[in-house]
């Protein structure tokens, strides 16, 4: 069989030494932005950039068969990926993938986190999801909360200011809404369906916690209360209506 036509993606960039290359030590610096929890960012063995960039490719030839218009969204927004791992200390904090504000476009993912490609095309939904709310923040706040409040997050296990649960909250609807597309595109093998609904199983759950601390805690601007119902229209399909009740 032929093989497939991957549109291009995003960038790829590999990380170098911070001490001795410029542009690298700009990410280091850039994505740290939590004084709280330090994201320490090193450069990565070959072969797993090699691993990763091949799920990459797998997980684009995905949605751009089953969800092209996530697809075309994702290489809209994220314009350079940053392949990185994470700190050697097997006891400290380990990330997946690092977006924020200040670097608005690029991300960094962590080349041993991710080991399949539907993995890593909710990998590409979730990062782009938090630059797509940054994009949406140009002029204003989603929230009126104070930075010192914290909360439990459903994808942290650190409690986390309501921006951070907000973001989490988005983005999970984002990665099953990913995931559900491609459920129903047909576009899946069987081993990758059951991996499919485990995961969509998992982002309702996180959803639905995320989003039951947003209702109770939040203060959200007009900007956020839109985005906000927006997801929550979209996940009623999925949840039972108690776990949706404003």
């Amino acid at each position: 069989a032929a093989a497939p036509n991957i549109v291009p993606g995003p960038e790829i960039m590999v990380l170098a030494d911070p001490a001795s290359d410029p542009a690298s030590n700009r990410y280091r610096r850039l994505m740290d932005t939590d004084a709280g929890m330090p994201s320490i960012i090193r450069p990565p063995a070959a072969e797993d950039v090699d691993r990763t960039r091949a799920l990459m490719d797998a997980a684009f030839v995905l949605l751009d068969a089953g969800y092209p218009e996530m697809a075309a969204e994702i290489r809209g927004i994220v314009r350079t990926i940053v392949l990185a791992t994470g700190p050697e200390d097997p006891k400290a904090p380990r990330f997946d993938g690092i977006s924020c504000f200040m670097m608005w476009g690029a991300v960094v993912l962590n080349v041993t986190a991710y080991k399949t490609a539907l993995d890593m095309a909710q990998a590409l939904a979730h990062e782009s999801g938090h630059n797509l709310l940054f994009g949406l923040c140009t002029h204003g706040p989603l929230h009126e909360n104070d930075d010192v409040e914290r909360y439990a997050s459903p994808l942290r296990f650190d409690a986390r200011p309501m921006d951070g649960i907000i973001h989490a909250t988005y983005v999970t609807a984002r990665m099953h809404l990913a995931v559900q597309r491609l459920i129903e595109s047909g576009v899946l093998n069987r081993e990758q369906l059951a991996e499919a609904r485990k995961a969509n199983a998992d982002n309702a759950k996180w959803f639905a916690s995320g989003m039951e601390t947003v209702d109770r805690h939040a203060r959200l601007t007009p900007l956020g209360k839109e985005v906000m119902e927006n997801a929550r229209r979209y996940m009623a399909a999925y949840l039972p209506a108690k776990a949706l009740a404003l």
